[in-house]
């Protein structure tokens, strides 16, 4: 057994579809999953359902851990093994007995070059245990005071803050970790439960929020923009490559569509990056220049 890594085992879930992390697994007749070798750190287990309210559980896992989980069908949610099976369990890991796995597949995500492992730590860096189910907050709009001349209306566009600062300012009281963790916690709501519609729309704001900010954001939070970008290039690489145009329509639901705008704009931060004249920024500007060539999502 690694010491350095965990284990999950998950019972009762015969015939369903789980989802770990980045892997989706098709557990056949039988009612056990078994994974092993994990990196310590924030871990999600969830179904393959994609639709809400679909069981979730979140749990970190410390290295050499063995966690355990059951799914109650007749709840409809996760609970944790008792101590005497996961007692069980853990005395048949650490002896290095075999331990039939019921599952027919293992999808992995497209992620592009990256590893499921690092990607994962990486589009989840910011999120804590404690603050999940993060808050996804309403998208901040700009309401100009009616009866303005054009004159008046420029002046005050000029003196509000941008959505950016909104957003980092207002509404996370200038905590970059607190905006990184909302960013990085829609896209894994959006991505695993396809009729979150409010996560869609607010995983387009804050992206359309980084690539708007100018110079002038980056420059008040220049560490803030490198660990987007990070997020990002991971996020678009676990996106279909048909959902990255600036055309593509999301259908969360019956009836429901929701323009999703989330590349119009990158060149601009790009720019941006590139002239702030800050080091670190310039060196993932210019990383995040290439990705975006080489993805096919700017030319």
């Amino acid at each position: 057994m690694e010491t350095h890594k965990g284990w999950l085992v998950v019972l009762d879930v015969s015939e369903w579809s789980v989802t770990f992390d980045f892997t989706t697994y098709g557990v056949k007749t039988g009612n056990q999953l078994v994974v092993q070798s994990i990196p310590a750190g924030l871990h999600r287990l969830g179904l393959g359902l994609r639709m809400t309210p679909s069981p979730a559980v979140w749990f970190n896992l410390a290295p050499g851990q063995i966690v355990g989980f059951r799914l109650n069908e007749s709840v409809y949610q996760y609970e944790e093994l008792s101590d005497t099976t996961l007692a069980e369990y853990k005395r048949l890991i650490s002896s290095g007995a075999e331990i039939e796995n019921f599952k027919n597949y293992m999808r992995l995500h497209d992620l592009g070059n990256e590893d499921r492992w690092v990607a994962w730590q990486k589009v989840t860096k910011h999120l804590k245990i404690e603050s999940i189910p993060v808050k996804i907050n309403e998208n901040e709009a700009i309401e100009p005071p009616t009866n303005l001349s054009l004159e008046e209306h420029k002046n005050w566009l000029i003196k509000q803050p941008t959505r950016f600062e909104q957003i980092l300012f207002n509404t996370h009281r200038g905590n970059p970790d607190l905006f990184l963790a909302e960013f990085e916690y829609v896209f894994i709501q959006k991505q695993y439960y396809h009729d979150h519609s409010q996560s869609l729309k607010r995983w387009e704001f804050i992206i359309q929020a980084l690539y708007n900010a100018g110079e002038r954001g980056i420059k008040k939070v220049p560490e803030l923009f490198v660990s987007a970008v990070e997020v990002l290039m991971v996020q678009f690489a676990a996106t279909p490559i048909s959902n990255l145009n600036p055309d593509y329509v999301a259908m969360p639901g019956i009836g429901q569509r929701v323009p999703l705008d989330v590349v119009t704009g990158a060149d601009y931060l790009v720019e941006d990056m590139m002239d702030s004249g800050i080091k670190t920024v310039v060196e993932k500007g210019r990383e995040f220049e290439a990705y975006l060539k080489e993805s096919g999502i700017i030319s």
